[in-house]
Parts: structure tokens; sequence; C-alpha cells
């Protein structure tokens, strides 16, 4: 489900253009070789639960963090709305593991 969710975002979809080389002039340039290792699934993963702990705890220096990310490169981390449909997931997941309520 987590995986279905990150490759049904925005920003994924968009890394996805930049590595495949088929960037529109609509997407910031970044290097392919860093779009490839943005899509690995580790890596979304660690940047998924980064923004998820950010998002669901509302500490404003994490938020801040990640908010830098984005305006370093907007495909460094999904936009609030983008990420919503994955952090319902991820919240789903812990659920079923009862780490959370």
């Amino acid at each position: 489900q987590w995986w279905d969710a990150v490759t049904a975002s925005d920003a994924y979809r968009d890394l996805r253009l930049v590595a495949d080389g088929d960037r529109p002039a609509s997407i910031p340039l970044l290097p392919q070789s860093y779009a490839d290792y943005l899509l690995e699934p580790w890596e979304l993963w660690a940047r998924s639960y980064a923004q998820y702990i950010a998002q669901r705890s509302g500490d404003p220096t994490m938020r801040s963090q990640i908010a830098g990310l984005r305006s370093d490169h907007p495909l460094k981390q999904w936009s609030d709305d983008d990420f919503e449909p994955i952090a319902d997931v991820i919240d789903s997941i812990f659920r079923d593991l009862q780490w959370i309520p």
C-alpha cells in the first residue's frame, strides 16, 4: 500500500520523468543520477518517514526542515497535499502494527 501511494504521487511521477530523461521545462533541473537515487525504495521510505514524523508531530523545527528541503529542490520532498495519501497509508501500517491507536 505504501509503495502504491508513493508511486501515485506527483513528486514520484516528476522524479521518474527526470530519471527517464523526459524532464519537461516545468520541472526544475536535477541530475538524472540524483533522480535515480531519490527513486530508490529505501530512499523513498526514508524521506517519506521523515516527512511523516514532521507532519504528524507538528514540530515546527522539523516542518521547517522539510520546507527547506523542498525549497532547495521541490522534488526532494512531497508537497503537503501530495504527501497526505502517503501519510494516511503510514498511519494504517502503524495501526496494523499497533504502534499507534
